[in-house]
């Protein structure tokens, strides 16, 4: 009897896969005499304004700082990517973005700047910052309108923006 079911077994599963391979070869016979779906291409600015903000918020380790260590009232300042926006070319003019950068200062250095320095837990208000950066779309790419004033802010839109 056991080797009757097993046969009987195999026999469905292969009519199964018959029918599987019948449908999927129906599907692609069917599909190629359509003509093909035009390809549109992205807008490369934006694509390269994307490839910026993603090399932006890997420098800037958009990440949650570690809170979960027992005793430590110690927070590292936060900086992410709030928001940005693209307007495209027109008139002449090229095309511009603006990027801004939220920094969320760490628990201890506001507590320290506070005076509670016994308890900063408690003494922390929603004090973070917006900075907001210009750029314009040059020959080579995404370019700053304007310096940014520290160097360390430099230094993330050096890696950030291409050579």
């Amino acid at each position: 009897m056991k080797s009757i079911n097993s046969w009987n077994r195999r026999r469905h599963a292969d009519r199964r896969r018959l029918a599987t391979l019948s449908a999927m070869l129906l599907a692609m016979l069917a599909s190629c005499s359509r003509p093909p779906a035009p390809i549109v291409a992205r807008d490369a600015e934006r694509d390269d304004l994307e490839v910026v903000v993603d090399r932006l918020r890997n420098v800037l380790g958009e990440s949650t700082p570690a809170t979960s260590i027992p005793n430590v009232t110690v927070v590292p300042t936060t900086r992410i990517v709030k928001e940005y926006d693209m307007q495209p070319a027109a008139d002449g003019r090229p095309a511009a973005a603006t990027i801004t950068i939220r920094t969320i200062p760490g628990r201890a250095a506001l507590a320290e700047k506070r005076g509670d320095v016994d308890n900063p837990a408690e003494s922390v208000e929603d004090s973070s910052t917006d900075e907001t950066y210009q750029l314009a779309y040059g020959e080579k790419g995404w370019e700053l309108v304007e310096q940014p004033q520290t160097e360390v802010e430099k230094l993330w839109f050096v890696y950030a923006l291409p050579d």
